[in-house]
């Protein structure tokens, strides 16, 4: 019984530790290092919220890909590219990396802090 325990709050830790982990292999870059960037023909900008959400609030020259669809949008994207991922939820972002990563694309990036960050340097 006493292994059962041990095997079961080993899996709850693996689970907890998993969740906060970055993806293996995805870049994370601050606001001030793509701004400049977002014309660039080798990256592809895409935001992974909701069509709502990208509606009320988004960046140009940002995609809206919302991650319930990334699957079947996937084949638009160029795997050479760098994707740059934005969202306003680090979940969305690490989700949307590690799909990306499993389906063959070397070059994925996540701003860092998110949409708020984006939004609090245009603001300075």
């Amino acid at each position: 019984m006493e292994n059962v325990l041990v095997i079961v709050l080993a899996i709850i830790f693996y689970l907890l530790l998993k969740s906060i982990m970055p993806v293996i292999g995805v870049r994370r870059k601050n606001p001030s290092e793509l701004r400049g960037h977002l014309k660039d023909k080798d990256k592809q900008f895409i935001d992974v919220r909701s069509p709502e959400a990208y509606k009320q609030n988004h960046i140009h020259g940002f995609e809206n890909i919302p991650l319930s669809e990334l699957s079947s949008s996937i084949e638009k994207l160029e795997r050479s590219n760098e994707i740059v991922l934005i969202s306003d939820s680090k979940r969305q972002m690490k989700k949307a990396s590690a799909k990306m990563k499993r389906r063959g694309f070397r070059y994925v990036t996540t701003v860092q802090g998110g949409l708020q960050s984006w939004n609090e340097g245009e603001n300075k």
